[in-house]
Parts: C-alpha cells; sequence; structure tokens
C-alpha cells in the first residue's frame, strides 16, 4: 500500500481496497447493479487492450469479469494500465507480447 500512496499522491480512491505488483483489487459502484469487488490482473489489463479495447462497434466491454458501458471499463483499464506501468513495468511488458501487444513504453 506504500506504492499505491506513492502513485496517488496519499489520495487513494475510494474504489481501490487494496493493490501490488500484479494485482489492483477495486469495489465497482454501478448504476443499474450492485456494487461489487472485482481483482484485476496485469493479465487481465493486456487481454483487453489486445481485444475490447479495439471494439469500437459495441458500446459494452468487459475487463476482468467487470460488463459494462465502455466508457467506465475504459477508464478503468487506463487506471489499471497507469499502476501496472508505475509499479511493475517489466510484467506488464511480459503479459502484453503474451497476447500480441507491442509495448511502447
Amino acid at each position: 500500500m506504500k506504492r499505491l500512496g506513492e502513485f496517488y499522491g496519499h489520495k487513494i480512491p475510494g474504489f481501490i481496497l487494496d493493490a501490488g505488483k500484479t494485482f489492483l483489487k477495486i469495489r465497482t459502484n454501478g448504476e443499474n447493479t450492485s456494487s461489487q469487488e472485482a481483482k484485476v490482473t496485469i493479465r487481465d489489463v493486456a487481454i483487453y487492450y489486445a481485444h475490447d479495447a479495439k471494439d469500437t462497434y459495441s458500446g459494452c466491454r468487459t475487463l476482468a469479469g467487470i460488463t459494462g458501458d465502455w466508457r467506465p471499463i475504459d477508464q478503468l483499464a487506463r487506471e489499471c494500465l497507469a499502476w501496472f506501468k508505475f509499479v511493475n513495468p517489466d510484467g506488464l511488458k511480459r503479459e502484453g507480447l503474451k497476447v500480441g501487444l507491442k509495448p511502447k513504453f
């Protein structure tokens, strides 16, 4: 959690419950669904950017089993991506390569 505090300038958003080098545990708060806890891994983020983020035809996307409107899902994916770039860039690159991405960082 120390690194999480560094990343967010000691103002950790309330939806983040825990974090590590390979995961971010969050609580969702959907408008039409009850809140749920989810664990987003580096692999989940890599898969999202390799497949779901490219789908511009659907208004719905999925990240780590969380499905919903593409905007909040995409925002969550960007948040997770930034965290993994900060805490574990090598692991993120490895997972990206496994799913056919060419990391540019």
